[in-house]
């Protein structure tokens, strides 16, 4: 198991010649933002919670690492010290959507059409591309995706 950032940044840039030298920095900046953030314990406190079938006020999420433990109402849930504690005052907590259909290395067609897309760009500029609109999604709530072909990006 790899114990450090610099170990990691030197086996992503020998394993990936090919890759241009944007793509190898959006690689490495993506590792240092996801290995550095801590796994702490978390309570999340909104408003509501939908738990996929109702709406419940005075639900608590408390969150150990990268895990749920615990949905429901705060009066069950027992708060080891030193847990953050993330008030959500005026919001709902929803479980993450499924996109069961996406393209994510393709621009709408109203933007570029689907020939120069696939003939024309880098496969290391759609995989950009592709990133971001993952990183968009995300944060529009969507936590699986399916991409259902990104033609002309290789092995992007």
């Amino acid at each position: 198991m790899l114990k450090t950032n610099k170990q990691r940044i030197s086996i992503i840039l020998s394993n990936q010649p090919s890759v241009n030298s944007r793509l190898q920095f959006f690689c490495i900046l993506l590792l240092f933002l996801y290995s550095s953030q801590g796994l702490a314990q978390l309570l999340l406190k909104p408003d509501h919670v939908f738990d996929g079938d109702s709406l419940h006020q005075g639900w608590v999420v408390f969150i150990d690492g990268e895990q749920i433990i615990y949905a429901g109402p705060d009066s069950n849930v027992e708060i080891p010290e030193g847990t953050e504690i993330l008030d959500l005052a005026g919001k709902t907590l929803l479980p993450g959507i499924i996109e069961g259909h996406s393209h994510l290395l393709l621009h709408p067609y109203n933007e570029t059409s689907w020939n120069d897309q696939v003939l024309k760009e880098s496969s290391e500029e759609r995989a950009i591309r592709g990133a971001i609109h993952a990183e968009k999604s995300l944060l529009a709530g969507i936590t699986s995706m399916r991409d259902l072909g990104s033609e002309g990006a290789g092995y992007a």
